[in-house]
């Protein structure tokens, strides 16, 4: 993980409920989107990233980290860090 508050895209939203894993996303100050379903091909990922890029980057420009968001079918769903 970086240390910097970098912008990370991952498909594995459990991340936010895994203390260990948790706990590497506040401590580097992560800004963190998920994708929200694992059932998307590869095309479907990348599609449901594009839809939502502004969104992504209005919230990754205006709010610092650390956090965690999901990346649905119908927007941004920021998720609980369990720490």
């Amino acid at each position: 993980m970086g240390d910097g508050g970098e912008i990370l895209l991952t498909g594995d939203k459990a991340i936010a409920k895994r203390p260990i894993e948790a706990r590497a996303v506040a401590a580097a100050g992560a800004r963190v989107f998920a994708l929200a379903s694992s059932q998307l091909t590869g095309e479907g990922k990348a599609r449901r990233l594009l839809d939502h890029e502004r969104a992504i980057f209005r919230r990754a420009d205006s709010l610092s980290g650390p956090y965690i968001v999901s990346v649905t079918g119908h927007g941004l769903q920021t998720l609980r860090l369990l720490e």
